[in-house]
């Protein structure tokens, strides 16, 4: 048995004490790296209090918003970054209701780029299928936001959101993870990274690449099940060997006629 070094993000392997700086695979995996599960509310107390955003966010409630009660909520997942969060709360297992707040001075290519690494983050890290949002009437930005991240028009809801103090119309979008595997970013990078690591020639395929890329993606991230799936969803159909789990402690796994052994918790594997 040999082992493969590997670093999640394509770290070099000297840590940052050394003087050496990180290198990541894709702008995504370095918007990624800034992409943090949150406990504490202060955070989020912070943007939602923001003279431009909370208007939007208020709702019913009166005084300072807190959001304590809401991040000790099992159901839900706080995931924040430098001017901004965002906001999973569970409708039913796989099917999230999507809500994110940022500052001005984040707006722009930070907080698209910072979006897609959420929705990276869900999709490859928990039981996400399906990721809803609502779009109030009058909120011009946050409905080019959503096109540009993929979410598309599903229905709307005559009074499905509260502003002022006053329901209002919203649309409600979502996107699916058929749909986002499909264009998402990192992903093909993420495969040419696991055919250098594992050895194997490099794929002129992109297709072969990316997909390749979302099942090393949901494996890294402790996702096997998940990884197993979609994966096995493409490669049944285009004629490609299937992934096979071979045990689940270790978790080890026979994929591209490699056999690797998964360490989700350090981000590594070791080729067999």
């Amino acid at each position: 048995m040999s082992q493969t070094v590997v670093a999640r993000d394509g770290d070099t392997g000297r840590s940052a004490k050394e003087g050496k700086a990180q290198v990541f695979l894709s702008d995504l995996h370095r918007a990624l790296a800034g992409v943090e599960r949150q406990t504490d509310p202060h955070h989020l107390n912070r943007l939602i209090n923001d003279k431009s955003i909370e208007p939007w966010v208020r709702g019913y409630a009166l005084g300072r918003l807190d959001a304590t009660g809401l991040i000790a909520d099992p159901s839900i997942i706080v995931l924040g970054g430098e001017f901004a969060a965002a906001v999973f709360r569970q409708v039913m297992p796989g099917l999230y209701d999507f809500h994110v707040q940022c500052l001005p001075e984040g707006r722009g290519p930070w907080m698209l780029l910072w979006s897609k690494a959420v929705i990276h983050w869900m999709f490859c890290r928990t039981d996400a299928m399906e990721i809803i949002a609502r779009l109030p009437d009058g909120h011009v930005a946050v409905k080019a936001y959503a096109r540009s991240l993929g979410f598309r028009h599903r229905f709307s809801n005559p009074k499905g959101w509260v502003k002022d103090i006053d329901p209002v119309p919203c649309e409600i979008v979502s996107i699916l993870i058929q749909d986002w595997m499909e264009k998402a970013p990192g992903l093909i990078e993420r495969g040419h990274w696991f055919f250098d690591k594992a050895g194997l020639p490099p794929e002129d395929d992109a297709e072969v690449t990316r997909f390749t890329g979302l099942g090393i993606e949901m494996l890294l991230s402790g996702q096997p099940m998940k990884a197993l799936v979609f994966f096995n969803r493409w490669a049944d159909m285009a004629g490609r060997p299937v992934m096979q789990i071979l045990t689940m402690e270790p978790l080890a796994i026979e994929m591209m006629g490699t056999k690797l052994i998964f360490r989700p918790e350090s981000e590594s594997f070791w080729v067999v």
